[in-house]
């Protein structure tokens, strides 16, 4: 049960990772499909960078290449993201039914769009 939960908190962190970008993106009417970039640099964010959370730490929220600050904004959002998830799936005791997959999913969303 350890090891699902915290996939789901995975699972939750990059849907949050992505919702973050995503919306950033749409601010500034930036394309939605170009690989992610430093805000400062320019510079395209290798892979292995990417990853949700950890990637902030490990890099001591800096850039790779320019070393300036990365906001704390994007592990933040990703970890709540991760832990909404976690939150909806156990509140809902979701068992891949349809009937409960409904109300997780409509909790999902309608937490996001808060």
């Amino acid at each position: 049960m350890i090891v699902f939960s915290f996939l789901i908190f995975i699972l939750g962190a990059c849907l949050g990772s992505f919702l973050n970008v995503a919306i950033i993106r749409l601010k500034d009417a930036s394309s939605m499909w170009g690989r992610s970039k430093c805000p400062e640099c320019g510079k395209k964010i290798r892979s292995r960078h990417l990853v949700p959370i950890l990637s902030w730490f490990l890099l001591h929220g800096c850039c790779a290449d320019c070393h300036k600050p990365i906001h704390f904004q994007y592990p933040l959002v990703e970890f709540a993201a991760g832990l909404l998830m976690l939150v909806a799936f156990f509140r809902h005791n979701f068992f891949l039914t349809p009937s409960a997959l409904e109300p997780f999913l409509f909790e999902l969303i309608f937490s996001y769009l808060l």
